[in-house]
């Protein structure tokens, strides 16, 4: 499962709070056992984020967005988290029931002996999906090379390969795609690439092959003389 996220939370310099006080921006991933009902968080599966928590990766910059509100029009009293990807490996829970739980708040306060809602603000917004994690290998596109393309969304792609060869990519500035000239396009190599998402948490190692294909063209013909040819495709690809 892949979860994209970003917020917006209102935290000026001569904000008194502290902690969880803070607007914050929560995401938790649970999975309920089918057979004991029994609940569980996922490895990884908790990220927060507020000027008290993972605070170094919010942005500071009145050019990233401008923001006006009741509350204050000054856009260097927010913290922007930009769009951010997270993915889960749920293999081992088919037949498990996923729950994503999204938690913002804005700042909170103490009053009449209780919590409640400040001044502050928060915005979240988050998209999911399940989908394959997988590399896709493409050894027919074109003659001299062949491409492995990982799924997208990552910070950081490690590529490798089982014969120990380096691995290039096909654009410099795109590590989802990794380029296999066809002088190294060996029979049975595995290829690994190890993604890592933008929470520093969560790593998940893709593997698969990329053998080079050989077709060997055969074909066979009769002519009857009455005007028709029968052909015989005896082709085959390895």
């Amino acid at each position: 499962m892949t979860v994209d996220f970003a917020a917006v939370l209102h935290a000026p310099d001569n904000s008194a709070h502290y902690g969880e006080e803070n607007p914050t921006f929560k995401i938790e991933v649970e999975v309920t056992d089918p057979t004991t009902g029994d609940k569980a968080t996922l490895p990884c599966g908790v990220f927060t984020v507020s000027v008290s928590e993972n605070a170094s990766i919010l942005i500071k910059n009145k050019s990233h967005a401008q923001c006006s509100s009741s509350i204050a029009n000054d856009a260097d009293e927010y913290r922007y988290l930009p769009w951010t990807s997270t993915s889960y490996d749920l293999s081992n829970y088919i037949g498990y029931e996923v729950t994503l739980n999204v938690i913002n708040h804005d700042c909170l306060v103490r009053a009449c002996n209780t919590i409640c809602a400040g001044g502050h603000e928060s915005y979240g917004y988050f998209r999911a999906e399940t989908r394959k994690l997988q590399l896709i290998p493409d050894v027919c596109g074109n003659k001299n090379y062949a491409t492995i393309t990982a799924p997208r969304g990552f910070v950081s792609y490690t590529w490798s390969r089982s014969d120990g060869r380096p691995v290039e990519l096909l654009d410099p500035n795109d590590p989802t795609v990794a380029k296999i000239p066809v002088a190294y396009l060996i029979k049975d190599v595995v290829y690994t690439c190890v993604v890592r998402d933008a929470t520093g948490c969560s790593q998940v190692s893709l593997t698969t092959k990329a053998d080079p294909i050989t077709i060997n063209p055969n074909f066979t013909y009769t002519n009857d003389c009455s005007g028709l040819v029968h052909f015989t495709n005896t082709s085959t690809i390895v």
